[in-house]
């Protein structure tokens, strides 16, 4: 599933290829994707154009001339990709032509993704109860403990809470934790100031790397609005890494399963 680098990448690529445009043609495959009536979402996006595009948390939003909202979440196999002509794809569930003949399509082979209509972002749900973003939305170490502190929940699940903080999903929350020095298994109210700080700058310092690698493709299905794949893979330190040398200690790294997620970590490293 893309998480923030990678919905932040797909975000800057779009806006370069499609802020001022306006949309001639409207092609919809109504799916249980689309939260608006299919009827509705073409009715706002035909003629309008593509003012501004924003991320918010794992969320694209796209503000329409129109004064109607586009919110797009890929969901697990979700891509919105770029063509000079219509592809043909069965896959496809949105084909936007515009003025200048260019296309963007959103693909969703087993449609676990989100399209709709909103007036505001406070109006969809899952957005209004998203926390803070992981890059741009916490500006203290004080802040990151406060959000921690109260929960005897392990370190890992809490930065995987949208509620809590939004954006962070499972391989950049094992690299943050890495990076911090922190057991992944330690309790929200352990934490104490000096490790909310290490891990406030370690969360941002492997975001940020993220985003410029591209993002992360790891089973093919992440790509950018170009069609090309993320490199952040080839930059992990204990993702996927089980029973490998740990890169600073020449321990062995170990995988455990939390909440059915897969977390690896240094034993000797973390503590």
């Amino acid at each position: 599933m893309p998480e923030l680098p990678e919905v932040t990448v797909i975000a800057m690529g779009l806006r370069k290829a499609l802020l001022g445009k306006k949309v001639s043609k409207v092609k919809l495959n109504p799916s249980r994707i689309f939260f608006s009536p299919p009827e509705v979402i073409a009715k706002a996006l035909k003629g309008a154009m593509i003012k501004k595009i924003r991320r918010r948390g794992k969320f694209l939003l796209f503000y329409l001339s129109t004064d109607s909202i586009l919110l797009v979440h890929l969901g697990m196999t979700g891509q919105l990709l770029l063509y000079p002509l219509p592809p043909e794809d069965r896959h496809l569930m949105m084909e936007l032509v515009f003025s200048d003949k260019s296309v963007l399509v959103l693909r969703d082979p087993r449609r676990f993704g989100k399209l709709g209509l909103i007036k505001a972002p406070q109006d969809y749900p899952t957005l209004a109860k998203l926390g803070p973003d992981a890059l741009a939305g916490i500006k203290s170490p004080g802040d990151l403990l406060a959000l921690f502190r109260a929960s005897s929940m392990p370190v890992k699940n809490l930065l995987l809470d949208q509620s809590r903080i939004s954006g962070v999903g499972n391989i950049y929350a094992n690299e943050a934790l890495f990076l911090a020095g922190i057991n992944p298994s330690k309790t929200g109210n352990n934490l104490n100031l000096r490790e909310a700080a290490l891990l406030l700058k370690a969360l941002k310092s492997v975001l940020k790397r993220a985003v410029r690698a591209g993002g992360t493709t790891f089973d093919g299905t992440y790509v950018n609005s170009g069609g090309e794949a993320g490199a952040f893979l080839t930059h992990c330190r204990v993702y996927e890494r089980e029973g490998k040398e740990c890169f600073q200690c020449k321990g062995l790294i170990k995988k455990i399963s939390q909440t059915k997620r897969s977390t690896y970590y240094c034993p000797v490293c973390q503590k």
